[in-house]
């Protein structure tokens, strides 16, 4: 026997499988991070834009859970007559909205409020 026979055949094999592993195990990691941190960059909230002005024909909608219901109403606020409308749902069958009485906000709250 000569002397490269006599050295054991795992000691460098063994050694960079276990470093190969290694970097596998992190390109992996850093695979991740990037893709997170790529996911994280590109996402962007929309604007909220509030109102401005007040012109003729303007609504403002807003949704509310109805109290003891499943289901939510939709307040739509017509900022011109300054009254506030109510629709929910009817019969599951026909899939039509229903409109409750409107309220005239004038009466409710009175005319010297607000800005």
């Amino acid at each position: 026997m000569n002397w490269v026979t006599r050295l054991p055949r795992t000691s460098y094999h063994g050694r960079r499988r276990r470093s190969s592993g290694r970097l596998v195990s992190l390109l992996v990691v850093l695979n991740v991070a990037l893709a997170v941190t790529l996911a994280v960059s590109s996402f962007h909230l929309p604007v909220a834009l509030g109102q401005i002005d007040l012109h003729r024909g303007e609504f403002i909608c807003a949704t509310a859970k109805a109290s003891g219901f499943s289901y939510d109403v939709l307040y739509v606020i017509d900022l011109a007559d300054h009254r506030l409308h109510a629709f929910y749902p009817g019969l599951p069958k026909t899939k039509k909205m229903v409109n409750a009485p409107s309220r005239d906000l004038f009466a409710d709250f009175g005319k010297d409020q607000g800005p």
